[in-house]
């Protein structure tokens, strides 16, 4: 009896296949359901462009890739049945000297579609601008030196531009100008208390209206200094360097900082623009920045002071850009 039904089964499964071969039918295949990869080969991401600018676009899809599409700032401006294509973009009617976004699609014979992201390039009217601010740095003195009269302040400034004016910052304020290479100041600390610190930067501008800050050296006055001569750590947390803020939409900005010390910070001090503000001697260590009177579409600089309970300070810098 077992073999009986044995041979009954395999009888059928024999039947259904003759069946299935005799009639062309086939059993559903899964369906595919995997967009297309797509990628924008060029322009690069953020690269400043003119004229007639090809844009490559290369595409592949585990079937194959029926229609591309390349969009520029949303609007269609070419589509075509390949895998791969290069489309040359004529940037002259946008050539306002602001960012314009480009994307493409893929779509497969399924209808599955791929995006590429989103990439923005500055188009410019005619020869590319300097767009570079100047790269500055203090050579000396170094950060935690002890200095003695007089101190040579030296930068280091390289720019793809003429260096128009270098700026001398202690403490915050503004204390020399220099127009002509090589960039530094002679700094007299013989009025200086005795084991005070200070802090240092420059700023440098290019001719083409570009402008960066060096980094902040601290340093003590003196050699003969005795107990802690430890600067306290200090860091802006906000906001971040090369921030871009809006007044009119913004209004005011919360400037936050983080400040540490073996012998307890004492106050931290709110600068802008070199400009004492506030102070706070509580942590967490803020101050709010009416962003109105700054709203000129120009760089601005946050300077943030710390002193720990034994009179070392230290300090940080970011630099903004407040438009209106």
């Amino acid at each position: 009896m077992k073999c009986l039904r044995i041979i009954l089964c395999s009888l059928s499964v024999l039947a259904l296949a003759f069946w299935v071969l005799s009639t062309g039918c086939s059993f559903p295949a899964n369906p595919d359901t995997t967009p297309p990869q797509i990628s924008i080969l060029h322009p690069a991401d953020g690269e400043v462009v003119t004229g007639v600018v090809p844009i490559v676009v290369a595409a592949t899809d585990n079937d194959e890739v029926k229609l591309i599409r390349v969009f520029v700032d949303g609007v269609e401006v070419f589509s075509g049945p390949f895998s791969s294509t290069t489309f040359n973009w004529d940037t002259g009617p946008l050539a306002d000297n602001r960012d314009h976004f480009i994307a493409a699609t893929a779509e497969d014979p399924e209808g599955n579609i791929g995006t590429t992201p989103i990439i923005a390039v500055r188009v410019v009217g005619s020869a590319l601008p300097d767009t570079l601010a100047p790269v500055i740095r203090i050579l000396n003195p170094l950060n935690g030196q002890i200095v003695s009269n007089p101190v040579r302040i030296v930068t280091q400034v390289t720019d793809d531009s003429p260096i128009q004016k270098v700026e001398f910052y202690i403490d915050g304020a503004l204390v020399n100008t220099d127009v002509e290479f090589p960039y530094e100041y002679i700094w007299d600390v013989s009025g200086l208390i005795n084991g005070s610190r200070h802090s240092i930067f420059a700023w440098a501008y290019d001719a083409s209206g570009f402008s960066s800050a060096s980094n902040v050296v601290s340093v003590t006055v003196a050699t003969n200094v005795q107990g802690d001569i430890k600067a306290p750590k200090v860091t802006i947390l906000f906001p971040a360097a090369n921030s871009i803020f809006s007044a009119s939409t913004q209004g005011t900005i919360n400037v936050a900082a983080d400040a540490s010390d073996e012998s307890g910070i004492d106050r931290v001090e709110f600068f802008i623009d070199g400009v004492f503000k506030s102070a706070d001697s509580t942590a967490p260590y803020e101050y709010l920045w009416d962003l109105a009177p700054f709203a000129d579409g120009q760089t601005h600089t946050v300077y943030v002071k710390a002193f720990d309970k034994a009179g070392n300070d230290n300090a940080a810098l970011v630099a903004v850009k407040i438009n209106p």
